[in-house]
């Protein structure tokens, strides 16, 4: 029988909290994205070294999975800010 696993000694490296969120994407007057903008804008996303994951779900939604012990959602939506795009959680 195998001994019960136990934490990870102090100062090695833990897993990261990996938070999944889906992100609704507008173009002005609440009209959702077309699918190349919100591929375009999974792939900003990807580019955030706390983000292990970012897919287009459908036109006007991202699915995307962060570590959020790291990263906040403004964090992320900041290289956003001057688009003219409206981004939040569905």
């Amino acid at each position: 029988m195998s001994a019960p696993s136990s934490p990870p000694p102090a100062g090695s490296p833990s897993e990261p909290k990996i938070t999944r969120i889906l992100l609704a994407v507008w173009v002005a007057s609440k009209t959702p994205a077309n699918a190349e903008i919100t591929t375009k804008v999974a792939a900003v996303l990807k580019l955030n070294p706390s983000v292990s994951y970012a897919a287009m779900q459908g036109p006007g939604t991202v699915e995307v999975h962060y570590d959020a012990e790291c990263f906040t959602l403004g964090d992320l939506l900041r290289p956003f800010s001057k688009t003219g795009l409206r981004i939040g959680i569905t």
